[in-house]
């Protein structure tokens, strides 16, 4: 590293511990850590700064070679740009270089950024928030099972069909339907819970937290099948026949908007999001072809294609999308790609069943960033914190969400 630059780095490091650093000077701080050595100005630095989170105990046991890997996954803020390490510089740089990382990360328990005093969370609650995890299934008759009380390989009847719970999936087996008239259930999960309902004809869908399914227990002798989503569903939709026709396969959509939104599929892959509290509907195809109708309009989306539709507009499709972040909250991950920051509070709003508030002089904060759901919420607000653009205050199960000053 030049002279030159090592001084400077040392200088831009010094404003952004003290949080005097602009927005331009955080950008050629990370810049230069992209394109250089750590040298010999700025190792003191950084050493002085880990030895101040270890002394605060978010570090104490946590080895520092598993830090150095996690390093390697960082996902950064708007504010600042992406630093690729290579995986063959040294472990001692990786080390240095984690305490100055001040992207929205994704290692979990392993690095948590400990704020200064200012940007400490005003914890009132000793008890931590944790996921809330009560699912039901509303039977045919009326009856309401909480499945968590449910006992693994319990069979359930309902009518001529048998429902297998096995962990936290039920499995619908249709049996003889002669007769039979279509029996309807109803699957519910609460906020921080998530369930996988395989249906009779094999196709399955996987709830999302704070959402529910209805659909029939036997698509036997029926010359549809469908079901209806309130909430967020990952389908995997299996092709079936009768007498050599395929049986279209639609999913009508419950939701704030005062239209009709119909997917009609019959052999696919995809994610639909649409949760009343959110402005659009999102129905995002990863394999095959499906066709959402909206009222009178409709259109078919074609593989990596994702249909929007807000209220009183038509619909309008994204080309290109990455359908890998649109399902990530099936693999246990919070996305955020340059999400405005009450669409991020939504999501935690959901998964760990708390409420959420804004600070009247709360500006609109964009971030980016790859957060695990195991995390407690305390870890998670932690994080979005080290981005120094907001503050949380915590009083029971209720959050508030200020800027940073």
């Amino acid at each position: 590293m030049a002279f030159k630059e090592d001084k400077e780095i040392a200088h831009l490091y010094r404003r952004w511990m003290n949080k005097e650093a602009s927005p331009e000077e955080i950008s050629r701080l990370f810049r230069l850590l992209s394109e250089t050595e750590i040298g010999a100005e700025l190792s003191p630095l950084m050493e002085e700064h880990w030895q101040r989170l270890a002394d605060a105990g978010d570090l104490a046991n946590i080895p520092k070679t598993k830090i150095a890997e996690e390093i390697l996954k960082v996902y950064p803020a708007q504010s600042a740009p992406a630093v690729r390490l290579n995986r063959k510089k040294k472990i001692r740089y990786l080390l240095q270089y984690a305490a100055a990382v001040v992207f929205i990360v994704a290692i979990g328990a392993y690095y948590v950024s400990t704020p200064t005093d200012g940007d400490k969370l005003q914890q009132e609650a000793a008890t931590p928030l944790t996921p809330s995890e009560h699912t039901t299934l509303a039977l045919a008759d009326g009856t309401v099972l909480v499945l968590e009380d449910v006992n693994d390989s319990t069979i359930i009847s309902q009518g001529n069909s048998s429902i297998l719970k096995l962990g936290n999936e039920l499995r619908y087996t249709s049996g003889r339907t002669d007769g039979e008239h279509q029996l309807l259930n109803t699957i519910s999960t609460p906020k921080g819970g998530e369930y996988t309902i395989v249906l009779s004809d094999g196709s399955k869908v996987h709830l999302n937290a704070h959402s529910s399914l209805t659909f029939p227990v036997s698509f036997t002798h029926q010359p549809q099948r469908n079901i209806v989503l309130n909430g967020e569903g990952y389908f995997e939709i299996q092709q079936m026949k009768d007498a050599n026709n395929s049986i279209p396969f639609y999913v009508d959509i419950m939701s704030h908007l005062n239209q009709h939104a119909r997917i009609e599929v019959l052999g696919t892959i995809f994610n639909v999001m649409a949760y009343k509290e959110e402005d659009v509907i999102r129905t995002t195809l990863l394999e095959g072809s499906v066709r959402l109708t909206l009222d009178k309009s409709a259109v078919v989306l074609s593989p990596g294609e994702q249909a929007v539709v807000a209220p009183g507009e038509s619909i309008q499709i994204l080309e290109d999308v990455n359908i890998d972040h649109a399902v990530e909250w099936k693999n246990g991950v919070f996305r955020f790609e340059n999400t405005g920051i009450q669409a991020i509070m939504r999501q935690i709003e959901r998964w760990y069943d708390v409420t959420i508030h804004y600070d009247e002089s709360m500006p609109e904060i964009k971030l980016s960033g790859k957060i695990e759901k195991k995390e407690s919420v305390q870890q998670l607000l932690d994080i979005l914190t080290a981005t120094q653009k907001i503050n949380f205050r915590i009083t029971g199960k209720q959050i508030v969400v200020q800027p940073n000053r």
